[in-house]
């Protein structure tokens, strides 16, 4: 097998496999495809970058010089890089069409996370009428249980 930056004069290397017939580094890899349109390249299913724009051209530059460029080896974070390379010079690139179910399209809320300061008018003194309803009754024949309530800041 041929990566980038071999030699090409160098005896092929063969890879030790485990018992499961994978190598041992298949969680520390990742796959990059590189696509040469007739007006551009892109990474994956990324955007369309042009030829000629100045930032492409180190990568590009890596690539034609059998290296991995190195915004690749940043993304990677130190593990290796598999770059696979499509030929599509007899196309013109199209973007990829959106996906037609969007599995979760919300915001999140960590549970546990503090509130916002809400702000609203509370009265300053809060009148307590005499002629308050007696409270609940409880039927002593029936099962009863007590029920404790805490707030986010702790209190009861």
């Amino acid at each position: 097998m041929f990566r980038l930056g071999d030699d090409l004069s160098a005896p092929p290397q063969v890879e030790a496999n485990t018992a499961s017939g994978s190598s041992t580094n298949d969680v520390s890899e990742k796959n990059v495809v590189v696509k040469m349109w007739r007006d551009g390249f892109s990474l994956d299913s990324g955007p369309l970058r042009s030829y000629t724009d100045p930032d492409a051209s180190e990568f590009l530059n890596a690539i034609q010089n059998g290296q991995i460029p190195e915004e690749l080896l940043k993304s990677a974070g130190g593990n290796m890089v598999n770059v696979m390379l499509e030929d599509h010079h007899h196309e013109a690139w199209q973007a990829p069409s959106a996906p037609k179910i969007i599995p979760f399209s919300g915001v999140g809320q960590m549970l546990g996370s503090p509130l916002p300061h809400l702000v609203s008018s509370v009265p300053t003194k809060v009148s307590i009428s005499e002629n308050h309803e007696p409270g609940v009754t409880v039927d002593d024949t029936k099962p009863v249980t007590q029920i404790q309530i805490r707030l986010p800041d702790g209190s009861r």
